[in-house]
């Protein structure tokens, strides 16, 4: 207790009570980053934002893996991320999220049937983003999308994610986090039941994963929730032959046993279409997290 208040003290230190003005339309974005979870109220929200701009700088970029198999989905097969959530696709408030976080550079990996996700959002000019997509040649793993799109990516850490689930987060505190324990990969993680779609990471130190396990047995621990920071010397990791593998089996766990890859751990909500076998049940929770 004394230790917990210790730290308390030195907080409340470090923090200036001040008072400003601002324009009521920059105070209202600066309220659309309430959460009440990771960010908490606005004074929170304030100061997540200067952190972002002024001492480390932010994300600028994210790859969505959007090009895996379809799903039926009312009698018709469709990707996954426009899967109908509240009259909306996954993918909507996917983007949506990025957004809120300042991330307006959008690369979106598709396959075959991804004219539909194109015909939908177009190149983002009309929600303030920036969207390019990738054609996949082929049926690819998240490793061959990552393979295939790292040459437009720059030399900056960027995001990488699934394009079928929904979540909250504050993308800049993991991505601050990843620069300061200069990972090769930073994995997003969240306490949950694992099911066998998922993937778990059995141990880990502080930060830092020391060993990564794909597809384990039933049970609880801290689960992938398909969020990645990668720095953009990965491609020195990557290589064409397994490029129909998914980043969680081929890359993850290599850079676990380089520790090369750390975990943030952050408390939701999060919850992707992949998790129950039930579809509807699915669909069901993540239309709770954007009720």
């Amino acid at each position: 207790m004394k230790s917990d208040c210790r730290i308390k003290s030195l907080e409340d230190d470090m923090r200036k009570r001040i008072t400003i003005t601002i324009d009521s339309r920059i105070l209202d974005k600066v309220d659309k980053r309430i959460d009440g979870i990771e960010i908490r109220n606005r004074s929170h929200a304030i100061e997540s934002i200067l952190d972002s701009v002024l001492l480390k700088g932010g994300p600028k970029r994210a790859v969505i893996f959007a090009g895996g198999e379809g799903v039926k989905f009312n009698g018709k097969l469709i990707p996954k991320c426009l899967v109908d959530i509240r009259g909306k696709p996954i993918l909507y408030y996917l983007l949506e999220e990025l957004k809120r976080n300042g991330i307006l550079n959008i690369i979106i990996t598709i396959s075959n049937n991804g004219n539909r996700i194109i015909e939908y959002f177009g190149d983002g000019m009309k929600n303030g983003m920036k969207i390019n997509y990738v054609k996949e040649p082929m049926p690819l793993g998240t490793y061959g999308a990552l393979y295939n799109v790292i040459t437009m990516i720059g030399s900056t850490p960027f995001f990488a994610m699934n394009g079928d689930q929904i979540f909250r987060m504050d993308m800049n505190k993991m991505y601050n986090q990843h620069i300061e324990t200069n990972a090769l990969a930073t994995i997003s993680l969240i306490t949950q039941n694992v099911s066998v779609k998922k993937s778990s990471v059995t141990k880990i130190e502080g930060n830092k994963v020391v060993e990564f396990v794909t597809r384990p047995k039933e049970g609880n621990g801290l689960v992938s929730s398909g969020v990645y920071v990668f720095d953009s010397v990965i491609s020195e990791f990557l290589i064409a032959e397994e490029k129909t593998l998914a980043v969680e089996d081929a890359l993850l766990p290599q850079l676990a046993k380089l520790q090369k890859l750390h975990g943030y751990v952050y408390p939701g909500p999060w919850y992707s279409l992949d998790n129950d076998k039930d579809q509807k049940i699915s669909i069901k929770k993540m239309s709770d997290i954007v009720k």
